[in-house]
């Protein structure tokens, strides 16, 4: 987990965009709100905007995922979180609220399950991404972990795969958020 914040974090910078843009990765439309996402009352934002354990507000899309039929939803992720930024106050609307992260997870439970899946997972994940961004600007593949990263002034798309983590990860930042 702490390999992938690092990651995540050491490449996420903030530009200021435009919002014309769609960001809609496998179905999942970046570009709705905290309510229409979560299906959580904004006391739930409020009270997980106050930990101070987490940099982000930080929730499932369970909601979602249950509201529609989206491709994504068929790569059966053990974990779709989506995370907005902090700071919103009671002033603000969260039906104005975007999600500025999704990030999707395969977490294995023990090494021969990563063994079978790990990079199988990864590859199939890298190759849809492929049809629509086409060749990943970094791409790493050791025996011991898979990394690929797209990025252009919208969004970042890191995807990788961990065996000492046991997990595989798709994250998707949009970068003017």
């Amino acid at each position: 987990m702490k390999y992938i914040l690092l990651l995540v974090a050491s490449i996420f910078l903030f530009d200021v965009n435009s919002q014309n843009t769609k960001h809609v990765i496998f179905g999942l439309d970046m570009d709705l709100d905290w309510y229409s996402l979560t299906g959580y009352d904004g006391a739930t934002y409020y009270r997980l905007d106050t930990d101070s354990s987490t940099t982000y507000v930080v929730t499932d899309i369970d909601f979602y995922l249950n509201q529609v039929d989206i491709e994504i939803e068929k790569f059966n992720f053990s974990e779709y979180l989506i995370a907005f930024n902090k700071g919103a106050t009671k002033k603000t609307r969260l039906e104005n609220v975007s999600p500025f992260m999704f990030i999707g997870r395969n977490k294995y439970p023990n090494n021969n399950s990563f063994n079978e899946k790990g990079f199988q997972d990864v590859e199939f994940l890298k190759n849809k991404l492929m049809k629509f961004c086409g060749e990943p600007e970094l791409k790493i593949e050791k025996p011991e972990f898979r990394a690929y990263k797209w990025e252009n002034n919208e969004v970042t798309i890191i995807l990788n795969s961990l065996r000492n983590e046991l997990m595989t990860s798709l994250n998707y930042i949009v970068n003017s958020r």
